[in-house]
């Protein structure tokens, strides 16, 4: 044998042992997987296996209102119209009966950001709005419910 024939020797079985250790490590990544699934989930949950607070160490703090917030004129006025479907002109009425200055322009933009936050979801009727379950739970619109100006 010569030179290049030892060295393509030499090659393939470090190949093979390379191969080796790969089925080795997969094996021993394998056992370690199926341990982590038979733990209680709370234990899972605490404890992940890759940390994501590397994700939120160089990030400013955040100010401001939180995203999915409304104004309380606004709880008011979807409190009034909670439980009923209505449309564009019904919302603006009642934004309007609360004292918000409200257009079909601002009322349109208003719903699609009530959507955007599963504040509103989208009927297939005439009346084709009504305020979600979640928001009025989460905005605790039952004791926003005011009676109409005059």
């Amino acid at each position: 044998m010569d030179a290049l024939s030892d060295e393509i020797n030499k090659k393939r079985a470090e190949l093979s042992s390379l191969k080796e250790r790969e089925a080795a490590v997969e094996s021993e990544l394998r056992v370690l997987e199926r341990a982590d699934a038979l733990r209680p989930l709370a234990i899972r949950l605490a404890s992940p296996a890759i940390s994501d607070e590397h994700k939120f160490k160089n990030l400013p703090q955040r100010r401001g209102k939180p995203v999915g917030s409304i104004s309380i004129k606004w709880r008011t006025a979807l409190a009034n119209v909670y439980g009923s479907r209505f449309n564009l002109h019904m919302l603006i009425q009642a934004a309007i009966s609360v004292g918000i200055s409200a257009n079909a322009t601002s009322a349109s933009e208003r719903l699609r950001y009530f959507q955007q936050h599963n504040i509103v979801s989208v009927a297939s009727d005439p009346y084709g709005y009504q305020v979600t379950e979640e928001a009025y739970n989460r905005f605790d619109l039952a004791k926003m419910v005011e009676t109409p100006r005059v």
